[in-house]
């Protein structure tokens, strides 16, 4: 027996006693220092039987969901149509029979190593914590008019992972807050009559206050560049001076509750939102890749911001009014890899566009959901437009030039279209806005034809435009 002490001086070295036995420390002696690396398994995994049904059009299940609006998310979609498909073919296989799990292979020593698992050929570096060089961090650049710097502050990914991210906002000056005691609080105030500086907050603490002030109302740009070893990917939002929003950043695995109480306030509940959002996305990526018999990585975190969404009236270039007219929710940065177990390389692209599409109708789910409310999403959109018997463009370099002059959009989202498809993406877009309700606009999803991710821009995955 080899007695293994808790007082591990440093990260993988632990004290041993190697001469006092039966767990009774007789003296001081014949201790020594063992390094462990608990962190390496066996290679390989230990996979069930699942059976696979290689001739099922997986491929087809996107482009049939979006003839019309549907009840059923992506996933639960695709569910149906293989049980079917079981019924008809395969009597007696469920479908949680074709649902592939794996488990770490056990590694059973029975007593402690005298050494590594491994041979070491180099250390290239020896650290008490790990360098700023080797974390993933978050750089956040807020710009007003003219794209002069408000704020920018950089952070360690880990700090904002699971987190409660705000964006909120405190008056430029003192006269500015008598302005609204006097007005009986910013909801009541005018516009017109106070400046407001932004404020990042994380948990409650003001992490940064922006040096200047913006008339409330006004618009200003929130730059993230998330930062890895291997490079560094940007997402930028447009926000409102005196809009609350709340900025969901995800490594891995969301582990918030996210059940809405009668107690909660608006953070909360946009806190709490943007965390299901997370949660439901990672849960029906994880079952879909169980499904294609793939596995899945998210090497950077998620990023998704709820928040709400205003019309702002302008009089003579200043912000005039102020309306609350809904919430919005926008992830801006999701980033994941597929690796096939079959071979089957084509499987890798069906499952990027289903999950894309799995996230896009997520995005009005969650609310639909969790607040009884009917939203609308880029997925959405292009339902309506099909059950509307609108047939969706598909623009490309080879029709570009003769397609997009006939979309009935706006110059900035025919420019935007225009550079997508200079860059090799495929946009699927509807040939005319869409009225929904209240809501008017358009929406369109840029795709990479070879690998089946959808973007927008620097990672994003869906955008809606629209009034």
């Amino acid at each position: 027996m080899t007695y293994i002490s808790s007082d591990h001086s440093s990260l993988g070295e632990f004290i041993i006693s190697d001469s006092n036995y039966r767990g009774a420390v007789i003296d001081d002696y014949g201790k020594t220092r063992l390094a462990l690396d608990t962190s390496i398994k066996p290679p390989g995994l230990s996979w069930n039987a699942a059976q696979d049904i290689p001739d099922f059009p997986f491929d087809a299940l996107r482009d049939e969901y979006l003839q019309s609006v549907r009840t059923e998310t992506p996933l639960e979609f695709a569910k149906a149509r293989v049980e079917e498909y079981l019924n008809q073919n395969l009597p007696g296989k469920a479908y949680q029979d074709l649902l592939a799990t794996s488990a770490i292979i056990p590694e059973v020593l029975k007593i402690v190593p005298a050494s590594l698992q491994f041979k070491t050929t180099a250390i290239t570096g020896e650290y008490t914590e790990l360098p700023a060089d080797l974390r993933h961090q978050v750089k956040s650049t807020a710009t007003g008019s003219a794209n002069s710097e408000l704020f920018t502050i950089t952070l360690d990914a880990m700090r904002l992972s699971n987190q409660r991210v705000a964006l909120f906002y405190e008056p430029e000056t003192v006269e500015d807050q008598q302005i609204i005691d006097s007005f009986g609080g910013l909801d009541n105030t005018p516009s017109y009559l106070v400046r407001l500086r932004p404020v990042l907050k994380v948990n409650g603490e003001r992490l940064v206050v922006a040096q200047d002030g913006l008339p409330m109302g006004a618009e200003y740009t929130l730059a993230m560049d998330v930062i890895t070893p291997n490079g560094a990917e940007r997402i930028s939002n447009t926000h409102i001076v005196g809009n609350l929003a709340v900025i969901g950043v995800v490594s891995q695995s969301s582990t918030k509750d996210t059940k809405i109480d009668e107690a909660d306030d608006a953070e909360s509940i946009l806190f709490k939102e943007a965390h299901s959002y997370i949660q439901r996305w990672n849960r029906a990526e994880d079952e879909l890749a169980s499904l294609l018999k793939l596995a899945v990585s998210r090497p950077i975190p998620t990023i998704v911001t709820v928040g709400g969404l205003i019309d702002v009236t302008w009089l003579m270039d200043m912000p005039h009014g102020f309306e609350w007219k809904g919430v919005f929710m926008d992830a801006a940065l999701r980033g994941i890899e597929a690796v096939t177990r079959t071979g089957d390389s084509a499987r890798e692209k069906t499952f990027m566009r289903l999950s894309a599409l799995q996230g896009s109708i997520l995005e009005n789910r969650v609310f639909e959901d969790d607040l009884k409310v009917d939203t609308v999403s880029t997925a959405k959109l292009l339902q309506i437009a099909a059950t509307g018997g609108a047939a969706l463009f598909s623009i490309d370099k080879a029709n570009v030039d003769a397609v997009l002059p006939t979309l009935g959009a706006d110059e900035n989202i025919k420019t935007d279209i225009a550079n997508a498809v200079n860059q090799g993406l495929v946009v699927t877009i509807p040939p005319a806005e869409v009225s929904y309700r209240d809501w008017t606009g358009t929406g369109y999803v840029k795709e990479k034809p070879e690998t089946g991710k959808r973007c927008i821009a620097a990672g994003q995955c869906q955008q809606v435009n629209g009034r």
